[in-house]
């Protein structure tokens, strides 16, 4: 079962990231290091 579950959010992830791929990345830099959206903007 939990194999089912891990496969089930690996492939969730890989369909967020190809819908928004935007929206992934400033997850991915929020979850590095919180920053403004100005800060955010300029990467």
């Amino acid at each position: 079962m939990k194999l089912i579950n891990a496969i089930e959010d690996d492939l969730l992830k890989e369909i967020h990231v190809l819908f928004h791929p935007l929206r992934y990345r400033i997850l991915e830099l929020l979850a590095e290091k919180p920053m403004h959206i100005n800060e955010i903007i300029k990467r």
